[in-house]
């Protein structure tokens, strides 16, 4: 494996450990001037407001996460003798599996619960760790400024961080890591 390294977050993205409102606020400021997102306050609500407004594509996204994850598993054990009637006869039977698994009614519940699920984590305010990072970012720049790509205002963001030591732990090493500074470790 050699220098390999595994990260797991407690949120969705690396990208969320960037959603602090106030660097945020603070870099928005310094490109485009005050009246773009008037506090930190408001750069919560504008990227809030983003994530509403693209309820389906975050519900689509945690349907096909489900869907993957219950039909990503497929074990076909095969044989031989005659390897092409057992490769035939396990897809008819994983075919017949699936489609009990994930019939419309299965599959129609499933998106009305992906869609209770995304209205009660903007309710509860854990969007900010569940919804995608990397793309709430993206679309918030996308709708809010011009000129300032996805890249740059990320890098933007993680200087700021570090500036003002609010680099969370969770995602100091891997930061160091992008950024090619030694490890301390």
């Amino acid at each position: 494996m050699g220098n390999n390294r595994l990260f797991v977050w407690s949120k969705y993205h690396i990208e969320n450990y960037l959603l602090d409102f106030d660097i945020i606020h603070a870099i928005l400021t310094r490109n485009f001037g005050p009246s773009l997102c008037p506090d930190p306050k408001d750069v919560f609500e504008k990227m809030k407001q983003v994530a509403i407004e693209n309820r389906e594509r975050f519900v689509s996204k945690m349907v096909n996460f489900t869907l993957n994850a219950e039909t990503g598993n497929i074990y076909f054990r095969i044989g031989f003798p005659d390897v092409e009637k057992q490769a035939i006869d396990r897809a008819e039977e994983i075919a017949r599996e699936i489609t009990c698994a994930l019939g419309p009614g299965q599959v129609g519940e499933l998106v009305r619960n992906k869609i209770r699920e995304f209205d009660e984590t903007i309710a509860n305010g854990k969007w900010v760790d569940m919804l995608p990072g990397r793309e709430l970012l993206r679309l918030f720049l996308g709708k809010y400024t011009y000129g300032l790509a996805y890249e740059q205002f990320r890098t933007q963001i993680v200087n700021e961080m570090r500036g003002q030591r609010k680099i969370p732990w969770e995602m100091q090493d891997i930061i160091n890591q992008i950024l090619g500074i030694p490890s301390i470790s």
